[in-house]
């Protein structure tokens, strides 16, 4: 006999929790939340963008007045993302265009801190994605609605690839090698190549109006999700061998789920 679970979910005690959470209610593309070996990072609520730290290894309920980095931004909280080689770096991004880089002291935040150690503000409207490079630590591409991808040199500060999309980026993705960027618009994908500073390829990738996200499978192989025309969702494989004159619409594997009215996060 075939059987369907529904609902099925862990339960944990009052002593493995992080309660007394006062995040945003903001609807962004981006992660509001990120999580390390040692820290967890969360945007939290307040007339600023404000970030509370966490130590992943003692969670507890959230006393009043806890420190927080404040103000992290002026106005919301876009994407949170902690360095992947260290552990104690934390990047954040706003509606205020501006990318910050936070040095998380080891016994956390003492009282509130608001000095950043790193501040890029190419973009011009607000930045909504960020992605570390997966093979150098001091290389981060971010994505804006002012319709531009730029890869940046964190040392520095400054850009060393801006590639226009022309189309709000709604998801971002590095290649295993970190050689390219997959992003994501509502019903296109972009491959960039920020060494040649360009789009390798276009592909038509939903045809409902939605967010969407993608993802690398593979260097030849990416996936998308997103929304057909009908209200349910759907997740697409694309092989980039098959781009032809730089424009790919052929998918080679489909699948049709949900009907939440909500855009999936995907990882």
């Amino acid at each position: 006999m075939k059987k369907t679970w529904k609902n099925i979910g862990g339960e944990l005690s009052k002593k493995d929790r992080f309660m007394d959470i006062q995040s945003p209610e903001s609807n962004v593309e981006g992660s509001l939340i990120d999580v390390n070996t040692n820290f967890l990072a969360v945007a939290w609520k307040g007339k600023n963008g404000n970030i509370a730290i966490f130590d992943t290894s003692k969670p507890d309920r959230t006393p009043m007045n806890y420190p927080l980095i404040n103000p992290a931004h002026e106005g919301n909280v876009m994407n949170l993302k902690f360095s992947p080689f260290r552990t104690n770096i934390l990047a954040s991004s706003g509606d205020d265009g501006l990318i910050k880089l936070w040095d998380i002291p080891e016994g956390l935040l003492k009282e509130n801190m608001s000095n950043e150690i790193q501040k890029y503000s190419g973009h011009h409207k607000k930045v909504s994605l960020m992605e570390f490079n997966p093979v150098c630590g001091d290389i981060i591409s971010s994505a804006s609605y002012d319709m531009s991808v730029h890869t940046i040199n964190l040392i520095k500060s400054e850009a060393i690839s801006i590639v226009e999309l022309g189309e709000v980026p709604t998801g971002m993705a590095w290649n295993h090698n970190g050689s390219s960027l997959a992003v994501s618009s509502k019903m296109k994908a972009f491959i960039v190549d920020p060494r040649s500073k360009a789009i390798t390829s276009t592909i038509n990738t939903h045809e409902g109006n939605k967010v969407s996200k993608i993802h690398f499978i593979d260097d030849n192989t990416v996936i998308s999700v997103g929304a057909p025309k009908n209200s349910k969702k759907e997740a697409k494989l694309f092989d980039l061998r098959k781009v032809t004159d730089g424009k790919l619409s052929e998918f080679y594997s489909r699948i049709e789920f949900d009907i939440s009215p909500n855009f999936f996060w995907t990882f």
